[in-house]
């Protein structure tokens, strides 16, 4: 019971450390260009994927639920029933998809301008400037993040699919897995802070111990966010924020108690 409310408290503390990001990136006006541009990334994705969707998804999925020439009604009525459940169970199975997928694709793209921001807030709001030792680094630490990112995102994905069965037949099923998922979009926010100071990747998952309920909580308003249209470009950068606030002030402190 007593380990149940410690993580339901780091849950809580993450998911109001998601919301005074979006004091902090106010705070500071000059974080803001690096807010704008992945905001139009992200809405040129919305577009693009969304205009997909209906233009080949939509269509294809209505392939599913025509009617049977020259079949009895009773047919009809059962093949039709049949087609519309599967037309629902592939329309939620894709918005389930298309909603980490969306993430990964905004965050890949925007991935420099929101690592960027993420090291500008640290050093304003911590003092913790990263200063690359040569151009060779630079391009190292890029190429070790995108890695290890994806390693994270891809974790994500194959989550987002296992709990589609979840979205579907459980009621409310979609807020059920939100902790869940809301994680690795945390983890993937945090690391971009780990990377700054040169850990290794086991070491950051290391690091992880003992403060993923707040990674959780503080990724699973995020990801409750993606459902409302246009919000991930306001997203993407309180993420930024939230991952620096939660490596300097939660896990920093109890890596540092620990040893």
């Amino acid at each position: 019971m007593v380990e149940l409310i410690r993580v339901c408290g780091n849950f809580k503390i993450g998911v109001l450390t998601a919301f005074r990001a979006i004091g902090e990136l106010w705070k500071y006006p000059s974080l803001w260009v690096y807010a704008i541009i992945p905001w139009f990334i992200s809405l040129a994705c919305f577009v693009a994927l969304g205009a997909l969707t209906l233009i080949y998804v939509i269509p294809w999925l209505g392939t599913f639920v025509q009617s049977v020439p020259d079949s009895a009604v009773w047919q009809n009525v059962i093949m039709g029933v049949l087609r519309w459940t599967i037309y629902v169970v592939i329309m939620i199975s894709a918005l389930a998809i298309f909603i980490f997928t969306y993430t990964i694709i905004s965050v890949t793209i925007a991935f420099p301008f929101i690592d960027l921001l993420s090291i500008k807030y640290e050093e304003k709001a911590y003092g913790i400037k990263f200063i690359p030792n040569s151009a060779r680094e630079v391009l190292h630490y890029f190429f070790i993040s995108s890695f290890n990112a994806l390693r994270i995102n891809l974790k994500g994905l194959l989550w987002t699919v296992l709990m589609i069965p979840v979205w579907i037949w459980v009621p409310g099923g979609i807020f059920l897995c939100a902790p869940l998922l809301g994680y690795y979009i945390g983890a993937g926010s945090v690391l971009c802070v780990s990377e700054h100071r040169r850990k290794p990747y086991a070491e950051f998952q290391r690091q992880l111990k003992g403060s993923r309920a707040a990674v959780s909580g503080m990724g699973t308003v995020v990801y409750l966010g993606m459902f409302i249209p246009l919000a991930a470009g306001l997203l993407l950068p309180v993420m930024a924020i939230s991952g620096v606030i939660i490596y300097n002030e939660i896990i920093t402190p109890k890596n540092q108690i620990s040893n």
